[in-house]
């Protein structure tokens, strides 16, 4: 983790990355990142990590130049690769829930972007919030339905969301538990954007 007594911001070097640091796993979702690099000419990828679905990310990435592979790396060199980078990249495809790598970047001062496909509920939800930004597609829909529960949000979700739409579209939300879709989320100013193309293109 990182050690914020001994912490200092650096700004990105002169060959400008962005980085993800993690397990190299399928639900990582390590090659929709990949992927998206396509076309990018002017920014590199580095990724450090080590996983069973490493050799077929390298295979994925044989002829992209601007995708790099580290390996493991140890905590220092993580914390270095971090500090550099522009920005760093969480793709994952599975259900996690403030991730410590995220709250890192947040003490790195690194931004943090959310994409959104589909329903980001709950946990989701709070993840989100939690984020500079939140970007999603036509299918993106959020809500805190822990009140169906009896419960309250937790993870942020009483504090941040009021302070982002407003205190009684919030309440609504909160104590309704309601689901809202893309264009509604735009119109509170949940979501920053709502594209059309490809997701994470569109993010990075």
């Amino acid at each position: 983790f990182i050690d914020l007594p001994a912490l200092s911001i650096s700004q990105p070097q002169k060959d400008p990355y962005f980085a993800y640091a993690g397990r190299l796993s399928p639900e990582k979702g390590v090659d929709t990142l990949v992927k998206a690099t396509t076309g990018l000419d002017n920014i590199k990828l580095l990724i450090a990590g080590e996983g069973p679905a490493k050799q077929d990310l390298e295979t994925l990435a044989y002829n992209n130049k601007q995708v790099e592979f580290l390996g493991r790396l140890g905590a220092n060199e993580i914390q270095t690769l971090l500090k550099n980078c522009l920005f760093g990249v969480l793709p994952s495809q599975w259900y996690e829930n403030s991730p410590f790598s995220i709250l890192e970047a947040f003490a790195l001062g690194k931004p943090v972007v959310a994409a959104i496909h589909g329903t980001a509920i709950g946990g989701g939800c709070e993840l989100a919030l939690g984020c500079h930004y939140r970007i999603g597609d036509a299918s993106a829909r959020f809500g805190q339905p822990e009140i169906k529960l009896g419960l309250l949000p937790g993870a942020g979700g009483t504090q941040r969301l009021p302070r982002l739409i407003g205190i009684g579209p919030a309440l609504e939300i909160i104590l309704s538990g309601a689901y809202l879709d893309a264009e509604q989320g735009k119109a509170l100013g949940f979501f920053d954007e709502i594209v059309d193309g490809d997701l994470t293109q569109e993010a990075l």
